[in-house]
């Protein structure tokens, strides 16, 4: 991290006032959350358009929903997990 030392002396104190600035910069990284949220969460919807092209009176089109379903919802649960806690408080803006 880089600091860069100011010096500032007042006119009413004759010793200078020191203070240390550091400059941070933080990236965020946007592919990790493209193919560890977005890819798999659309991936697994668009399953669903597969029910449709099953023939009506088929009866693995009930199981096929109920397994996108159920899918869905543990992807859902796991990443609630992995991304952290929100605040309590509601911001006045």
């Amino acid at each position: 991290m880089p600091g860069k030392k100011n010096t500032i002396t007042y006119a009413c104190c004759p010793e200078p006032y020191v203070d240390i600035t550091f400059t941070i910069q933080i990236r965020r990284r946007t592919l990790y959350y493209f193919f560890n949220l977005i890819v798999p969460c659309v991936l697994i919807s668009s399953m669903a358009l597969l029910g449709f092209t099953l023939p009506p009176d088929s009866g693995e089109k009930l199981t096929l929903g109920v397994t996108i379903l159920l899918s869905l919802t543990v992807f859902l649960n796991l990443v609630a997990e992995t991304l952290p806690q929100v605040s309590d408080a509601i911001p006045l803006l």
